[in-house]
């Protein structure tokens, strides 16, 4: 039942833009759209994260999401945020949902698609170990590249900095991530 409604509610939107997505000369130009999803290995540090003795944590996280080109080059988008750590007999799951606007470098003939980007992600957290449910705001920056490999698929690459704070402890942190994914280029 809810892939029934995750599949509505993506047809929905592509239909809703698909206005707008008619007549674009190149992946970045005013109207067009990337569809992304991404893996990326994650390593995290400070307060909030330290395990044992001050160490990081490294957890694999999936990312996927959605970009318009409001105007030329610039994009505004949005991104969910999947990770699962798993550190002794403890584990958790989190999912996030958040903005994001930035701008991508690309021309009509462009061999690859610089981009930088800034925004906000909301997690929640759920622990099988004695923690129990938690919450959390991140404040992200990027720079990456697309490199398109067909007219309308790319390969994405990404380094993003995440600075993170827990709502109910108010305990913060830091995630440095390599980013590796696929982007459908829509135009």
């Amino acid at each position: 039942n809810k892939m029934k409604r995750l599949h509505l509610l993506f047809v929905i939107l592509l239909a809703g833009f698909s206005g707008e997505l008619l007549g674009q000369a190149y992946a970045s130009d005013k109207g067009s759209a990337i569809l992304f999803g991404s893996a990326h290995f994650v390593s995290q540090g400070g307060d909030r994260y330290e395990w044992v003795d001050g160490e990081r944590s490294s957890v694999l996280v999936l990312s996927p999401g959605f970009d318009f080109f409001m105007f030329k080059n610039v994009f505004l988008g949005g991104e969910l945020n999947f990770s699962a750590t798993y550190l002794g007999d403890s584990h958790s799951s989190s999912i996030g949902i958040g903005p994001r606007i930035g701008y991508a470098y690309g021309r009509e003939h462009s061999v690859i698609i610089p981009y930088a980007q800034v925004g906000f992600l909301y997690m929640t957290s759920s622990y099988n170990g004695s923690w129990g449910e938690s919450s959390e705001t991140n404040f992200l920056g990027g720079v990456g590249l697309i490199v398109p490999v067909k007219k309308h698929i790319g390969l994405m690459l990404e380094g993003r900095y995440d600075l993170t704070r827990n709502v109910e402890t108010e305990r913060t942190g830091n995630i440095f991530s390599i980013n590796i994914g696929i982007a459908g280029l829509i135009f």
